[in-house]
Protein backbone atom coordinates (compact mmCIF):
# COMPACT_ATOMS: atom_id res chain seq x y z
CA UNK A 1 0.00 0.00 0.00
CA UNK A 2 0.60 3.38 -0.49
CA UNK A 3 1.50 5.27 3.60
CA UNK A 4 1.63 9.02 3.73
CA UNK A 5 2.68 10.21 7.40
CA UNK A 6 1.79 13.87 7.93
CA UNK A 7 4.55 14.81 9.97
CA UNK A 8 7.33 17.36 11.29
CA UNK A 9 10.67 18.22 8.97
CA UNK A 10 12.04 14.36 8.48
CA UNK A 11 15.51 16.38 8.48
CA UNK A 12 15.09 16.88 12.25
CA UNK A 13 14.18 13.34 13.89
CA UNK A 14 16.41 11.66 15.73
CA UNK A 15 16.05 7.82 14.02
CA UNK A 16 17.28 6.25 17.35
CA UNK A 17 14.17 7.69 19.16
CA UNK A 18 11.43 8.48 16.83
CA UNK A 19 8.60 6.99 16.26
CA UNK A 20 7.69 7.85 13.27
CA UNK A 21 11.21 6.71 11.73
CA UNK A 22 10.47 3.35 13.68
CA UNK A 23 6.93 2.89 11.78
CA UNK A 24 8.09 4.01 8.48
CA UNK A 25 10.97 2.11 8.44
CA UNK A 26 8.87 -1.21 9.87
CA UNK A 27 6.08 -0.32 6.94
CA UNK A 28 9.02 -0.06 4.11
CA UNK A 29 10.56 -3.11 5.17
CA UNK A 30 6.85 -4.99 4.66
CA UNK A 31 6.76 -3.99 1.76
CA UNK A 32 4.57 -0.60 1.46
CA UNK A 33 5.68 2.82 -0.54
CA UNK A 34 6.09 5.30 2.01
CA UNK A 35 5.89 9.26 1.30
CA UNK A 36 6.88 12.43 3.69
CA UNK A 37 3.93 14.87 3.71
CA UNK A 38 4.75 18.26 5.09
CA UNK A 39 2.56 20.07 7.22
CA UNK A 40 1.27 22.79 4.54
CA UNK A 41 0.82 19.87 1.84
CA UNK A 42 -2.61 19.08 1.74
CA UNK A 43 -5.40 20.71 -0.22
CA UNK A 44 -8.94 19.93 -1.36
CA UNK A 45 -10.56 20.16 -4.35
CA UNK A 46 -14.62 19.58 -5.45
CA UNK A 47 -13.81 18.78 -9.42
CA UNK A 48 -13.06 17.09 -11.71
CA UNK A 49 -13.58 14.74 -8.21
CA UNK A 50 -13.96 15.45 -4.87
CA UNK A 51 -10.37 14.76 -3.01
CA UNK A 52 -8.16 15.88 -0.56
CA UNK A 53 -4.72 16.40 -2.31
CA UNK A 54 -1.37 15.40 -0.56
CA UNK A 55 1.33 17.02 -2.14
CA UNK A 56 4.63 14.01 -0.98
CA UNK A 57 8.23 13.09 -1.56
CA UNK A 58 8.75 9.48 -1.98
CA UNK A 59 11.19 8.19 1.18
CA UNK A 60 13.44 5.40 1.52
CA UNK A 61 15.41 4.84 4.26
CA UNK A 62 19.03 4.68 3.10
CA UNK A 63 21.57 3.11 5.82
CA UNK A 64 25.03 4.49 4.27
CA UNK A 65 24.52 8.24 4.26
CA UNK A 66 24.35 10.56 7.55
CA UNK A 67 21.01 11.22 6.73
CA UNK A 68 19.41 7.71 7.10
CA UNK A 69 16.79 8.36 4.92
CA UNK A 70 16.47 9.89 1.02
CA UNK A 71 14.03 11.37 -0.98
CA UNK A 72 13.44 9.38 -4.21
CA UNK A 73 11.30 12.29 -5.75
CA UNK A 74 10.68 15.79 -5.82
CA UNK A 75 7.33 16.32 -4.73
CA UNK A 76 4.17 15.46 -6.41
CA UNK A 77 0.37 15.37 -5.46
CA UNK A 78 -1.10 12.28 -5.18
CA UNK A 79 -4.92 12.04 -4.82
CA UNK A 80 -6.79 9.79 -2.44
CA UNK A 81 -6.99 6.78 -5.34
CA UNK A 82 -3.64 6.35 -4.57
CA UNK A 83 -3.24 6.58 -1.25
CA UNK A 84 -4.59 3.82 1.17
CA UNK A 85 -3.67 5.64 4.37
CA UNK A 86 -2.72 8.48 6.04
CA UNK A 87 -0.59 8.64 9.61
CA UNK A 88 -1.11 11.93 11.16
CA UNK A 89 2.49 12.36 13.30
CA UNK A 90 2.87 16.10 13.38
CA UNK A 91 3.75 17.31 17.09
CA UNK A 92 1.74 19.40 19.26
CA UNK A 93 0.76 22.35 19.81
CA UNK A 94 -2.31 21.80 18.33
CA UNK A 95 -2.13 25.17 16.58
CA UNK A 96 -4.24 26.64 13.81
CA UNK A 97 -2.38 24.69 11.14
CA UNK A 98 -2.74 21.55 12.78
CA UNK A 99 -6.35 22.27 13.37
CA UNK A 100 -7.07 23.48 9.63
CA UNK A 101 -5.00 19.77 8.64
CA UNK A 102 -7.62 18.07 10.75
CA UNK A 103 -10.72 19.60 8.87
CA UNK A 104 -8.75 18.91 5.49
CA UNK A 105 -8.57 15.36 6.74
CA UNK A 106 -11.84 14.84 7.84
CA UNK A 107 -12.31 15.63 4.01
CA UNK A 108 -10.93 11.97 3.09
CA UNK A 109 -13.88 9.52 2.05
CA UNK A 110 -11.35 6.46 -0.02
CA UNK A 111 -8.42 6.98 2.13
CA UNK A 112 -8.21 6.01 6.08
CA UNK A 113 -6.66 8.36 8.41
CA UNK A 114 -4.97 7.13 11.67
CA UNK A 115 -5.63 8.67 14.52
CA UNK A 116 -9.09 9.99 13.04
CA UNK A 117 -8.89 13.52 12.24
CA UNK A 118 -12.20 14.29 14.12
CA UNK A 119 -11.35 12.83 17.63
CA UNK A 120 -8.17 14.64 17.52
CA UNK A 121 -9.31 17.44 17.19
CA UNK A 122 -11.98 16.78 19.93
CA UNK A 123 -9.53 14.65 22.55
CA UNK A 124 -7.29 17.53 23.92
CA UNK A 125 -4.78 15.32 25.60
CA UNK A 126 -4.79 16.73 29.35
CA UNK A 127 -8.81 17.76 29.64
CA UNK A 128 -10.70 14.94 28.04
CA UNK A 129 -8.84 12.47 30.46
CA UNK A 130 -11.33 14.86 33.25
CA UNK A 131 -14.18 12.58 32.49
CA UNK A 132 -12.76 9.65 34.73
CA UNK A 133 -12.53 11.54 37.35
CA UNK A 134 -12.22 8.67 39.83
CA UNK A 135 -9.00 7.81 37.74
CA UNK A 136 -7.34 10.93 37.82
CA UNK A 137 -5.89 13.16 40.45
CA UNK A 138 -7.95 15.98 41.71
CA UNK A 139 -7.92 18.18 38.45
CA UNK A 140 -9.13 22.25 37.97
CA UNK A 141 -9.12 24.14 34.86
CA UNK A 142 -9.17 27.59 34.79
CA UNK A 143 -7.43 30.94 33.29
CA UNK A 144 -8.71 32.66 37.18
CA UNK A 145 -5.54 33.22 39.33
CA UNK A 146 -7.87 33.70 42.17
CA UNK A 147 -9.30 30.10 41.87
CA UNK A 148 -6.05 28.35 41.07
CA UNK A 149 -4.93 29.79 44.24
CA UNK A 150 -7.91 28.82 46.21
CA UNK A 151 -7.34 25.37 44.79
CA UNK A 152 -3.62 25.45 46.10
CA UNK A 153 -4.66 26.27 49.51
CA UNK A 154 -6.68 23.42 49.24
CA UNK A 155 -4.43 20.40 48.46
CA UNK A 156 -1.54 22.46 49.77
CA UNK A 157 1.26 21.25 46.31
CA UNK A 158 -0.15 21.02 43.20
CA UNK A 159 1.46 21.12 39.51
CA UNK A 160 1.07 23.42 36.97
CA UNK A 161 0.35 23.07 33.27
CA UNK A 162 -1.14 24.72 29.96
CA UNK A 163 -3.57 22.90 28.04
CA UNK A 164 -2.11 22.10 24.86
CA UNK A 165 2.04 21.83 26.34
CA UNK A 166 4.19 18.75 25.66
CA UNK A 167 7.66 16.70 26.58
CA UNK A 168 7.40 18.78 30.10
CA UNK A 169 7.35 22.26 28.79
CA UNK A 170 5.70 25.12 31.33
CA UNK A 171 5.08 22.25 34.02
CA UNK A 172 5.77 24.06 37.19
CA UNK A 173 4.92 22.51 40.55
CA UNK A 174 3.90 25.09 43.26
CA UNK A 175 3.12 24.68 47.27
CA UNK A 176 1.56 27.21 49.66
CA UNK A 177 4.56 29.02 50.60
CA UNK A 178 6.15 29.51 47.51
CA UNK A 179 7.15 33.06 46.91
CA UNK A 180 6.69 33.01 43.23
CA UNK A 181 3.13 31.87 43.05
CA UNK A 182 1.77 34.97 41.57
CA UNK A 183 4.57 35.60 39.37
CA UNK A 184 4.06 32.10 37.87
CA UNK A 185 0.41 31.73 37.74
CA UNK A 186 0.37 35.47 35.82
CA UNK A 187 3.21 33.56 33.26
CA UNK A 188 1.06 30.36 32.57
CA UNK A 189 -2.14 31.83 32.62
CA UNK A 190 -1.13 34.67 30.59
CA UNK A 191 -2.03 37.02 33.47
CA UNK A 192 -5.31 35.41 33.56
CA UNK A 193 -6.27 35.32 29.73
CA UNK A 194 -5.68 31.95 28.89
CA UNK A 195 -6.76 28.29 31.10
CA UNK A 196 -4.36 26.04 32.24
CA UNK A 197 -4.61 22.72 34.06
CA UNK A 198 -4.14 22.45 37.53
CA UNK A 199 -4.06 19.28 39.17
CA UNK A 200 -3.21 17.92 42.88
CA UNK A 201 0.56 16.61 43.61
CA UNK A 202 0.94 13.34 43.72
CA UNK A 203 3.68 12.42 45.89
CA UNK A 204 4.50 8.96 43.63
CA UNK A 205 5.44 11.10 41.52
CA UNK A 206 9.20 11.07 42.16
CA UNK A 207 9.42 7.62 41.36
CA UNK A 208 8.43 8.13 37.46
CA UNK A 209 5.57 8.46 34.85
CA UNK A 210 4.95 5.81 33.19
CA UNK A 211 3.93 5.66 29.61
CA UNK A 212 1.77 2.80 27.95
CA UNK A 213 1.21 2.52 24.48
CA UNK A 214 -2.32 1.15 23.19
CA UNK A 215 -2.61 -0.25 19.57
CA UNK A 216 -6.42 -0.44 18.99
CA UNK A 217 -7.14 -0.29 22.53
CA UNK A 218 -4.56 -2.93 23.35
CA UNK A 219 -1.77 -2.40 25.63
CA UNK A 220 1.73 -2.75 23.59
CA UNK A 221 3.78 -2.02 26.02
CA UNK A 222 5.02 0.33 28.85
CA UNK A 223 8.28 2.24 30.06
CA UNK A 224 8.82 4.43 33.55
CA UNK A 225 10.16 7.57 32.60
CA UNK A 226 12.35 8.89 35.41
CA UNK A 227 13.68 11.82 36.06
CA UNK A 228 17.54 13.17 36.46
CA UNK A 229 19.27 15.28 39.09
CA UNK A 230 17.09 17.27 40.31
CA UNK A 231 14.73 19.00 37.59
CA UNK A 232 10.76 16.72 39.00
CA UNK A 233 10.14 16.35 35.35
CA UNK A 234 10.08 12.81 33.52
CA UNK A 235 9.51 13.91 29.91
CA UNK A 236 12.53 12.23 27.31
CA UNK A 237 12.13 15.99 25.73
CA UNK A 238 13.11 17.57 29.33
CA UNK A 239 16.22 14.78 29.86
CA UNK A 240 14.19 11.74 31.53
CA UNK A 241 15.65 8.18 31.32
CA UNK A 242 13.53 4.98 30.26
CA UNK A 243 13.57 2.62 32.64
CA UNK A 244 11.74 -1.03 32.62
CA UNK A 245 8.32 -1.16 34.15
CA UNK A 246 5.24 -3.42 34.01
CA UNK A 247 1.83 -3.14 33.51
CA UNK A 248 0.38 -3.69 36.90
CA UNK A 249 -3.56 -4.51 37.65
CA UNK A 250 -4.72 -1.19 38.38
CA UNK A 251 -3.16 0.20 34.76
CA UNK A 252 -5.34 -2.71 33.22
CA UNK A 253 -8.41 -1.35 34.95
CA UNK A 254 -7.57 2.55 33.50
CA UNK A 255 -7.02 0.81 30.26
CA UNK A 256 -10.19 -1.40 30.42
CA UNK A 257 -12.03 2.39 31.11
CA UNK A 258 -10.41 3.78 27.93
CA UNK A 259 -10.31 1.22 26.01
CA UNK A 260 -14.09 1.21 24.21
CA UNK A 261 -14.36 5.02 24.20
CA UNK A 262 -11.11 5.17 22.28
CA UNK A 263 -11.89 2.51 19.86
CA UNK A 264 -14.98 4.27 18.95
CA UNK A 265 -13.39 7.15 18.09
CA UNK A 266 -11.34 5.86 16.27
CA UNK A 267 -7.94 6.24 18.03
CA UNK A 268 -5.91 3.48 16.97
CA UNK A 269 -2.34 4.66 18.09
CA UNK A 270 -2.45 6.49 21.69
CA UNK A 271 -0.33 6.74 24.86
CA UNK A 272 -1.58 7.28 28.03
CA UNK A 273 0.16 8.20 31.27
CA UNK A 274 -0.15 6.78 34.63
CA UNK A 275 1.88 8.17 38.00
CA UNK A 276 1.04 6.90 41.06
CA UNK A 277 -1.78 4.77 39.79
CA UNK A 278 -3.51 7.89 38.99
CA UNK A 279 -4.61 8.87 34.60
CA UNK A 280 -2.69 11.91 34.29
CA UNK A 281 -3.27 12.51 30.07
CA UNK A 282 -4.18 10.50 26.78
CA UNK A 283 -2.18 11.07 24.20
CA UNK A 284 -3.51 11.38 20.98
CA UNK A 285 -1.61 13.51 17.82
CA UNK A 286 1.63 12.06 17.85
CA UNK A 287 2.38 9.01 20.60
CA UNK A 288 6.19 9.17 21.24
CA UNK A 289 8.05 6.17 23.48
CA UNK A 290 7.69 3.34 21.06
CA UNK A 291 11.32 2.61 20.13
CA UNK A 292 12.39 2.99 24.22
CA UNK A 293 9.65 0.21 25.05
CA UNK A 294 10.74 -1.77 21.95
CA UNK A 295 13.94 -1.76 23.41
CA UNK A 296 13.30 -2.74 26.56
CA UNK A 297 11.38 -5.31 26.33
CA UNK A 298 13.28 -6.55 23.38
CA UNK A 299 9.89 -6.83 20.79
CA UNK A 300 9.42 -5.53 17.14
CA UNK A 301 6.16 -3.17 18.42
CA UNK A 302 6.41 -1.17 15.12
CA UNK A 303 5.90 -4.72 13.38
CA UNK A 304 2.20 -5.13 15.63
CA UNK A 305 1.57 -1.61 14.81
CA UNK A 306 2.20 -2.06 10.92
CA UNK A 307 -0.01 -5.44 10.58
CA UNK A 308 -2.71 -4.23 13.02
CA UNK A 309 -2.89 -1.26 10.59
CA UNK A 310 -2.43 -3.37 7.76
CA UNK A 311 -5.74 -5.56 9.04
CA UNK A 312 -7.51 -2.50 9.76
CA UNK A 313 -7.48 -1.29 6.48
CA UNK A 314 -8.17 -4.39 4.67
CA UNK A 315 -11.16 -5.12 6.86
Amino acid sequence: MNLVCLMDPIESINPLKDTSYALLKKAEELGHSIYFLPSNGLSYQQSPQSSVLFEVRKITFNYTTTNFFEYLSDYHVLTEDDVECVLIRTDPPFDDLYLANTWLLDRCTRTIVFNNPSSVRMVNEKIWATQFNHLTPDTFVTSSISQIKRFLEQHKKIVVKPINGFGGQSIFILSIDDLNINATLETVTLNGRHPIICQEFIEASTEGDKRILLCNGNPLGAVLRKQQGSDPRHNFFAGGVPLSTTITENDLKIVDHLSPRLIDLGLFFVGIDIIGGKLIEVNVTSPTCLQEISNLENKDLAKNVIESLESMILN
